[in-house]
């Protein structure tokens, strides 16, 4: 049975690895108590799999190569922008 399971993000521009059940789909993104926050539709009985993810900011120079991207946030205490992307597994984080 599925269920919507949350995941914490580091707060950098560096990519880094979450490991989620194999099949899971990326519901949305967000901040939560000054916390980002992923939140994805998963089976909890499936093996994890290592998937890279990064938090960009506006103006970034993007090196990585892009599998997906998620959407875009503001941070509200800072004003920073961030950028949800999911990089190619190949992807050193």
């Amino acid at each position: 049975m599925k269920k919507i399971f949350k995941y914490k993000l580091n707060y950098t521009n560096f990519p880094e690895i979450v490991r989620l059940p194999k099949g899971a789909e990326v519901v949305d993104f967000g901040i939560q108590n000054k916390t980002v926050q992923l939140w994805a539709l998963v089976n909890p009985d499936e093996e994890e799999e290592k998937r890279i993810f990064v938090l960009a900011f506006t103006g970034q120079e993007v090196e990585w190569e892009i599998l997906k991207t998620y959407g875009t946030r503001i941070i509200e205490e800072t004003g920073i922008v961030v950028h949800l992307l999911e990089l190619v597994p190949s992807t050193k984080a």
